[in-house]
């Protein structure tokens, strides 16, 4: 737009095309600075007014956003530019895979942050669940000593007591001890205890482990034990004995009806076990049956437990 002379403000006179009002009152920078009118005036070419709605166009659409608000304009900046938008904070910053840093994954990586600087760089490798799980379970295990208290009530004290009573009239030389708790581990606590008083090398003397040791050697007995007693105890099904195996690994499991553990137990071992019962008749003062260990066992003392209510009980040499 060209500049307007002071002294074409008194006249209607049109001055290249632009209307200039004749109120001669009005103040020069009043009338400079008034809106340009989009409505078209008399003598104004078509191409200013073409040209004035389209800026005003461009004005509006600038000033709105998608949803309809306006923008919020830069006080130093022209009003027909939007203020520049705020740079993206460092904890919005996307990763590689295109999820934004969350608030708990950005704590969980300062605490491996933290451990790995608390862990001693000698290039061992990161313990697994697995292996942790490992770890606390041995702890435990180590922190049960030989002598674990047993509670014993009045029912045992009496059992215990007849069992003592029975071996001094049947003129045994054996005692009930040490007391062995009736919890569905008692065949291998009592066979853990023996195997401590009679000193067995490389046997366990946790009721635990020997329980899992000998439900693993079910698949190593000797060719002749176990086609007789897959034959015999499970009608020729093989399968029968893998899942007696897998039944006596859990703790709390009562050894079977059959047998076929209490033989384990004895090859495992490699020692003959006595178990002492009391008589069905009156024709003898007790009951004995004797479970080979294979060969080599005579060798050895036997171990001694006493079967009684579906109760194995350990028993100890008595001094003469």
């Amino acid at each position: 737009m060209k500049d307007i002379k002071m002294e074409d403000l008194g006249t209607n006179k049109p001055k290249d095309g632009v209307s200039v009002p004749s109120n001669t009152n009005e103040d020069a920078s009043t009338v400079l600075n008034s809106e340009v009118r989009t409505d078209k005036p008399e003598n104004c070419p078509v191409d200013q007014i073409l040209d004035s709605n389209s800026m005003n166009k461009t004005v509006n659409e600038s000033l709105v956003r998608k949803r309809g608000r306006p923008a919020r304009l830069n006080q130093q900046d022209s009003p027909l530019e939007l203020k520049p938008r705020s740079p993206v904070p460092e904890n919005k910053v996307k990763r590689k895979q295109g999820r934004p840093v969350n608030k708990k994954e950005e704590g969980k990586g300062k605490k491996e942050e933290e451990v790995q600087k608390s862990s001693p760089s000698n290039g061992a490798t990161k313990k697994t669940g697995k292996s942790v799980k490992k770890e606390v379970k041995e702890s435990l295990e180590k922190d049960l000593t030989d002598d674990e208290e047993i509670v014993v009530n009045k029912d045992e004290r009496l059992a215990l007591k007849q069992i003592a009573e029975f071996l001094q009239k049947a003129k045994l030389p054996l005692s009930p001890f040490p007391v062995t708790k009736g919890d569905g581990n008692c065949w291998y606590r009592a066979m853990s205890d023996q195997v401590s008083m009679l000193g067995i090398p490389n046997k366990p003397t946790k009721h635990w482990d020997l329980r899992k040791q000998v439900a693993d050697s079910l698949k190593n007995l000797p060719s002749d034990v176990k086609k007789n007693t897959i034959d015999i105890v499970f009608l020729g099904k093989p399968r029968g004995l893998s899942d007696l195996a897998h039944r006596q690994r859990k703790e709390g499991q009562w050894v079977d009806d059959r047998g076929v553990m209490v033989l384990a137990t004895a090859l495992f071992l490699q020692r003959n076990i006595n178990i002492y019962s009391c008589p069905a008749d009156d024709s003898r003062e007790y009951s004995v049956t004797k479970i080979e260990g294979g060969e080599g066992a005579d060798e050895f003392p036997p171990l001694n437990v006493f079967y009684d209510n579906n109760h194995y009980q350990s028993l100890k040499l008595s001094k003469e």
